[in-house]
């Protein structure tokens, strides 16, 4: 009996492997379709920095060339929020090595260039 049941919980647990599927890139950003990107230290935080066109041509093609998501649980050390002309937004989460949405992140080595952003520029609005 402890065999059968050690046996069912084996399968069990090997047919829920891909129970998530895997996610290959973020959707992709057309960077004329922006009006502004601005990033906040916490989500509801009243201290937001915008980006300049420089910094939102480096986001938009660090979110273009994800060609591989991992699904994660984060707490992110930083927002950034992308809002377009036609009223939508997005919400992207930074982490120290990973930008995340969703809780789809992709790793990067540009997490500190988007901190520093942040820290060199902080008004309130």
């Amino acid at each position: 009996m402890k065999k059968l049941i050690a046996i069912l919980t084996f399968l069990s647990l090997i047919s829920c492997g891909n129970t998530f599927p895997e996610k290959r890139s973020f959707d992709k950003i057309n960077s004329i379709e922006i009006e502004n990107i601005h990033i906040k230290k916490n989500l509801n935080d009243s201290i937001v920095v915008d980006f300049s066109k420089n910094d939102i041509e480096n986001f938009v093609n660090e979110i273009n060339s994800s060609n591989k998501l991992e699904l994660r649980k984060a707490i992110p050390n930083y927002w950034i929020f992308v809002k377009f002309k036609n009223g939508n937004e997005r919400k992207f989460k930074l982490t120290d090595t990973y930008i995340g949405e969703n809780d789809w992140y992709m790793k990067t080595r540009k997490t500190n260039l988007f901190q520093n952003i942040y820290i060199e520029n902080q008004k309130s609005k």
